[in-house]
């Protein structure tokens, strides 16, 4: 193999130096030590996914091997069913928020403590899109058993509301708890509803 004019001088000063030589000869140990090291944490990460997918696909053989996925999609139709049936009807934001404010000014009127309300403004929800949610946040100094029974009279109410969120601090005399509550109304449309 012939060199071109231009490496002729270095190749004779790597021939008469015998550090250079070792020099180069090291980094091209480290060099290849390292492109060893490089490819064995790729195949590891490669072992990883492929564990990672072979665990995901028997997940997906064990779910497919069970028998009762008709009537848990049966049981998730009525379960939306009962939900929709829960959802009362209002004739706009406006008055789904009074009704949502007047129902959770009762209930805290009955407290055995002030409790202070904010509700916010009718939120539309893209899908249903006659759906609004009216949230509120409640809070004040209770006991925590008197907290626990008022959310069960949240809870118990016929038409649909939730709780997303929940803070009780209970140190000694210190006594606060928050609670955000969400309504949901039916917008009435000019169609009669089922």
């Amino acid at each position: 193999m012939k060199l071109p004019a231009q490496l002729l001088p270095l190749t004779a000063q790597i021939r008469g130096n015998s550090r250079l030589q070792i020099g180069l000869g090291l980094i091209a140990a480290i060099v290849l030590l390292w492109l060893f090291l490089l490819l064995g944490d790729w195949r590891q990460a490669r072992i990883t996914v492929l564990q990672a997918s072979n665990h995901r696909l028997e997940q997906t053989r064990n779910l497919a091997r069970q028998k009762n996925w008709a009537e848990r999609a049966e049981q998730a139709k009525q379960m939306a069913e009962r939900l929709q049936a829960e959802i009362p009807s209002a004739a706009s934001p406006g008055l789904a928020q009074a009704d949502f404010q007047g129902w959770l000014r009762q209930l805290a009127d009955v407290q055995p403590a002030q409790l202070r309300l904010d509700v916010q403004a009718p939120v539309r929800l893209e899908d249903p899109a006659d759906i609004v949610k009216v949230t509120a946040t409640l809070n004040g100094s209770m006991s925590p058993s008197q907290v626990t029974q008022l959310i069960n009279r949240i809870e118990s109410r016929q038409s649909l509301a939730t709780i997303p969120m929940a803070t009780l601090r209970s140190d000694g005399l210190n006594r606060s708890f928050s609670l955000t509550i969400q309504g949901y109304y039916r917008l009435q449309t000019g169609k009669p509803q089922p």
